[in-house]
Parts: structure tokens; C-alpha cells; sequence
């Protein structure tokens, strides 16, 4: 798998969903792409239980089993949520918690994959949740490819992202710089 898409949002078909669909679209014309709304998955947070750092794997059952190989076999993530009250969804942080966790307890499996990080939201807080992001992906050992501007769009209502036109210049460039950051990784298209 080339690239895996996650969209954080709890709402199906939204402004986040719309994103990060555009921006796997970009991706697409060069390497497959598997899109992940995490809305019509079943993901609990994590327990801190610890577990995983003697098996490799995270003894709550849900939808994660089933995401984190595609992610480990994925060579660039694309994570997308909307803001909430200056920070990323509460169900995007319970998966990157669990993702992380088990990720550093497998060998650091994330280490070296491009990280994309892609944030929606209607008036504020999306530098803070951008941030948010961009940390999990230093911690975690990805590269982040840089661009002309911030990889964020404001939209409140469902559609609303669209009138943002703003937003996807930024992304066709961000995707196109993603793809060349990719090849140059001697990353196999």
C-alpha cells in the first residue's frame, strides 16, 4: 500500500472526509491509496495497560487489529481531523495513542514513513491541532514534507470546506511535494 488516509472526524462525509479524500486523490495519480474513516470503526482508547510491550500487540479487541497492518505496510499517512476546542477529535487521539503505543513496541514500525497531517475546522485552533499532529509524527520518526503554507482549511458546516479554495491549492502542492519527497526516499511507485 502506498498510502493510508485516516480521517479522525466521527462524522461521515464531512468537511474532514472531503479533505483528505482530495488529498489522497493527488497521491493516487502515482501510487494506491486506501481511505480510513475511523467514524464507522470501532475504536477504544487506550488503557495503558501496557501489554503490548511484551506481546507487540494491543489486547483490546476492536476495528484497530485491522488498521494497524495496512498502516505498517503503508509508506505515507495521511491523518485528517477536524478541531475540537483547540485540540484533534477524541477519536483520533485514542487511535494515535493505541497506534503509537504498539508501533514503538513492534520495532518502531512508523519510523521513516511520510507523515501528512491535514486539519479542518471553522474559526480557530487549527495551528495548535496541526501542531499536535506533527508532534506524533516527529516522535514517532516520520518525515514531514514542508510546503508553501499550512495544510489546514476552514469549513464549519457539512460542505462548507469547499469554499475554501485556498485549501486545495495548498494541497495540490503539498501532495505533488509529498510524491517528489517519496521518489526521492527511493520509494517504490
Amino acid at each position: 500500500m502506498g498510502a493510508v488516509g485516516v480521517v479522525g472526524s466521527p462524522r461521515r462525509r464531512g468537511n474532514t472526509e472531503y479533505l483528505v479524500k482530495y488529498y489522497l486523490k493527488q497521491l493516487a495519480k502515482e501510487l494506491a491509496t486506501e481511505l480510513i474513516p475511523l467514524a464507522d470503526r470501532k475504536i477504544v482508547a487506550c488503557r495503558g495497560c501496557r501489554k503490548c510491550q511484551s506481546t507487540g500487540e494491543c489486547i483490546i479487541q476492536d476495528d484497530f487489529q485491522g488498521i494497524y497492518p495496512l498502516i505498517a505496510r503503508s509508506k505515507i499517512l495521511v491523518l485528517g481531523t477536524p478541531v475540537y476546542y483547540s485540540s484533534m477529535s477524541p477519536l483520533l487521539s485514542s487511535f494515535l495513542s493505541r497506534l503509537g503505543m504498539v508501533s514503538s513496541n513492534r520495532g518502531r514500525e512508523l519510523t521513516g514513513k511520510i507523515g501528512v497531517g491535514l486539519v479542518i475546522g471553522r474559526r480557530a485552533g487549527h495551528n495548535m491541532v496541526l501542531a499536535q499532529l506533527l508532534q506524533f509524527y516527529f516522535y514517532h520518526g516520520f518525515v514531514i514534507p514542508g510546503g508553501h503554507y499550512w495544510t489546514i482549511g476552514f469549513g464549519g458546516g457539512v460542505g462548507e470546506i469547499k469554499k475554501d479554495r485556498e485549501i486545495f491549492e495548498v494541497l495540490n502542492a503539498h501532495a505533488a511535494f509529498t510524491l517528489k519527497i517519496f521518489k526521492k526516499l527511493g520509494g517504490d511507485l
